[in-house]
């Protein structure tokens, strides 16, 4: 996608997360996930991976890695996207609801967006619920 070392090591390192999350979940709740691509309007796209299981009620561990323009809206809020609205982001998304009220549910998001603006704007964004 962009021949940026830092970036692709982020995009590397969400990859492999998702792969050791899906096979650790996997192995406990003896269920598979469902595992679907999908693309971006822009470039790049994602994985999907959601599973309905005996401890896990619903779940999902999603990956992508896209690229685009923001749209106006975004340029207002995002710093350096009026200058040059074209992005790069990266991420991982985990929910888990299981099946028992005992273990609590789990929402975890985490991604870096990149702005193109001379690499100088980045932002780690981590989301726990």
């Amino acid at each position: 996608m962009i021949a940026d070392p830092k970036f692709n090591t982020a995009k590397e390192w969400f990859e492999k997360l998702r792969d050791n999350l899906v096979e650790t979940i996997q192995n406990i709740d003896e269920n598979q996930f469902e595992i679907s691509n999908w693309d971006h309007k822009g470039d790049g796209g994602g994985k999907m991976s959601k599973i309905k299981g005996n401890i896990i009620e619903k779940g999902g561990v999603n990956i992508s890695t896209v690229s685009g323009t923001f749209n106006e809206n975004m340029r207002d809020a995002i710093p350096g996207a009026k200058e040059d609205p074209n992005y790069n982001a990266t991420g991982i998304s985990v929910v888990l609801h299981p099946v028992s009220p005992k273990i609590p549910s789990m929402h975890l998001i985490q991604d870096l967006l990149r702005p193109l603006r001379n690499g100088l704007v980045e932002a780690w964004i981590l989301h726990l619920v």
